[in-house]
């Protein structure tokens, strides 16, 4: 942990001196950008000598977690995070781990987005299942239909008769009289 915690001071200092190394060569870019572009180039770590070979590693390592972290959750705005001392704490808790770090931080954000996103899903889900079996025609069981009606009295059947009416209740047919 305490390893950690004096990489992550060192990356901050050499981010630090690469935003001014670079804000010297490019005096018209604002700050944040400037932080922006160090996270994204493995480069300018690189053109300051002072460095040690394991913290230009850590550099690049850094700037792959927060490119893939960015896919994720493209409002990562890395130059303004490492300037808040809650991310920097949550990144060394999580070993520099930018994701986690990111979701301990949002994590109520991003639960509630992802709320959303499911309940609007399953809204437009149920809708198009519910328009799909409109648009269908009926089956010929499920159509509104009463059971058979019958006017004669069942005294007067014959015994032929009262046969093919038990074949067709057995066959799930309901008869009325």
């Amino acid at each position: 942990m305490l390893e950690n915690q004096n990489i992550t001071d060192e990356v901050q200092q050499t981010e630090e001196n690469i935003s001014s190394h670079e804000l010297e060569a490019k005096e018209d870019i604002p700050t944040a950008e400037a932080g922006e572009a160090f996270s994204q180039s493995e480069e300018a770590a690189e053109d300051i000598p002072e460095l040690s070979a394991p913290v230009i590693d850590r550099v690049r390592e850094l700037a792959c977690k927060v490119a893939e972290t960015k896919e994720l959750y493209p409002d990562l705005d890395i130059a303004q995070e490492l300037r808040d001392p809650v991310f920097v704490k949550l990144m060394s808790a999580a070993d520099g781990d930018v994701r986690r770090a990111y979701e301990m931080k949002y994590h109520d954000r991003i639960v509630t987005g992802a709320m959303q996103y499911a309940a609007e899903r399953t809204e437009a889900r149920l809708s198009e299942a519910m328009a799909s079996r409109m648009s269908r025609p009926a089956e010929n069981a499920a159509g509104g239909g009463s059971a058979v009606m019958m006017t004669s009295d069942p005294k007067n059947l014959t015994r032929a008769q009262r046969s093919e009416i038990k074949k067709r209740v057995r066959r799930g047919e309901r008869i009325l009289w």
